[in-house]
């Protein structure tokens, strides 16, 4: 439950970046600071964050690998700000694409009909395709110098991430009492 809950608290302020990352070529010094801040406090929580799901889902405990994706794509948006910010470089090449990260082989390897017969499970694909897609192109965008095009292309995978986050909600059965 404390992992849930960082989760969403890590969700709410992954949302904040990526929905900020669009103006962030225009913001003053103090602004980016800010941004600098929201930054660092998910780098702080994200190895505490990322151990305890990687222990839930070695323990196959309930639902760990759709908490643990939910995390995964947070931590795919924290990178891809970092990048915006000059905090870290990505190479394009080095990224993972829909298939190779843990969403995807765990998506690709399913067989449980109570997942893969649900509405939400078909409709995933689509979206989880466009945050990968979206920001290895991000990168290779800001490592040519172009920051703008950076910048969209970040907005276009967190807008894709919202609907991954929503839809791998749809698939997580509400917690038992």
């Amino acid at each position: 439950e404390q992992v849930a809950g960082i989760l969403i608290e890590q969700e709410a302020a992954t949302s904040e970046i990526a929905s900020g990352v669009s103006v962030i070529a225009k913001m003053s010094a103090e602004n980016v600071e800010l941004i600098d801040g929201a930054i660092g406090t998910l780098e702080k929580s994200a190895p505490i964050v990322a151990k305890s799901i990687d222990e839930f889902v070695k323990l196959g405990t309930p639902n760990a690998t759709i908490h643990a994706a939910k995390s995964d794509h947070m931590i795919w948006m924290r990178r891809l700000a970092q990048m915006i910010a000059g905090r870290t470089q990505l190479n394009p090449k080095e990224l993972a694409d829909h298939h190779s990260c843990r969403l995807g082989k765990w998506y690709d390897a399913q067989q449980d009909p109570k997942l893969t017969g649900h509405p939400s499970w078909k409709a995933l694909v689509g979206p989880h395709k466009e945050v990968h897609r979206a920001g290895i192109a991000a990168a290779e965008a800001f490592n040519s110098g172009d920051l703008e095009g950076a910048i969209r292309l970040v907005h276009e995978a967190g807008m894709a991430s919202e609907d991954v986050m929503r839809l791998l909600n749809d698939l997580t059965p509400p917690a038992s009492k």
